[in-house]
């Protein structure tokens, strides 16, 4: 027999024995064969490369030492241990009254080694307002929550959670006895309001007379008078403001939308250290002020640059006399000029 008839013998062979094979596979019960990558992964899993046994989770404990001894221990194994820690997360949506949010919309976006370099998936509260995440490997994930009808508050609420990097301020420690709180505010139903927004001119010592609501005889009148007025880097900034014939006060509320029926001043001063609601940020001095008067309750947003010559100021007024300060801009009454 020559050497390529023997060739070809052999080949015949391997070709039938990977036939047989197949075969075989397919007459042997699911249950016995071996599972396929795509049967074993969710469809959630589909872009994300499997954890590999190396990679363990780091411990559950606040103690520093036991962290580090662990990260070393994951770097020493697998650069990209980072990428590929198993995520758990459990949270509850619930609203201003601690009351439970059903089919609130919820994303998950998270760091990965998948091609894109993220992964994301999509769900809703249950009737418990609690949703949850497992079975994704990851390092840093990030949580929206959503419903139509609300506000989400951002004061006091964590959206970013980090698996891997102990040290960070958002390394996150899932418990499923304790799960994240994201609380959402319920729109009311807004009363058609006054709203003006300008850019009004103040000087140091000089009292300015800000209208809310232009073309009513009894104008309700917001005075702001600067004390002092330097650059930014000095810290140097203050104003008085006031209400003649009524009050204000100074609020750090996240949605100031009714105005409280008592504890107003007829003056308030507003210094460079005074703290400052959300949106007042990033150099900007002012604050955000309920107005009480005789006719009826407002709202002023007062920012101002140190340094500068005027203020962007927002105001509110409800015509009706009542407290609700809910806007709605399909309900706006333009101001008579």
């Amino acid at each position: 027999m020559n050497r390529s008839r023997l060739s070809l013998i052999i080949i015949v062979l391997i070709l039938l024995a990977g036939v047989l094979w197949l075969w075989s596979l397919k007459k042997t019960p699911a249950a016995q064969r071996p599972a396929s990558m795509a049967e074993v992964q969710a469809p959630l899993l589909a872009s994300v490369p499997p954890t590999t046994s190396k990679v363990v989770p780091p411990p559950r404990t606040t103690d520093k030492e036991e962290l580090n001894q662990w990260w070393v221990k994951m770097n020493k194994l697998d650069k990209n241990f980072e990428w590929k820690m198993p995520i758990e997360f459990y949270g509850k949506v619930v609203d201003d009254k601690d009351q439970p949010i059903e089919k609130a919309t919820i994303r998950f976006q998270w760091t990965d080694l998948s091609r894109e370099g993220t992964s994301e998936y999509n769900t809703i509260s249950d009737s418990q307002g609690l949703f949850r995440l497992d079975g994704v490997t990851g390092k840093n994930l990030g949580v929206q929550v959503r419903k139509e009808g609300y506000k989400h508050y951002f004061i006091g609420t964590q959206f970013s959670f980090e698996y891997a990097a102990y040290f960070e301020d958002s390394f996150h420690v899932p418990d499923h006895s304790n799960p994240v709180i994201f609380r959402l505010r319920k729109n009311r139903e807004a009363e058609p309001l006054i709203k003006r927004e300008v850019r009004f001119p103040v000087s140091i010592g000089v009292p300015a007379a800000f209208i809310l609501n232009p073309g009513d005889p009894n104008a309700a009148k917001v005075v702001i008078e600067l004390l002092t007025n330097a650059q930014l880097r000095d810290k140097q900034w203050s104003a008085r403001i006031s209400v003649p014939g009524g009050g204000l006060q100074s609020t750090l509320e996240e949605f100031p939308y009714e105005a409280p029926e008592s504890g107003y001043k007829p003056t308030v001063t507003s210094e460079y250290d005074t703290p400052k609601p959300l949106g007042v940020d990033g150099g900007y001095q002012g604050g955000v002020f309920y107005v009480q008067t005789p006719k009826g309750y407002g709202r002023v947003e007062i920012k101002m640059m140190p340094g500068n010559s005027y203020a962007r100021i927002n105001s509110f007024w409800n015509p009706s006399g009542s407290r609700n300060l809910e806007f709605d801009p399909a309900k706006v009454i333009k101001p008579t000029p």
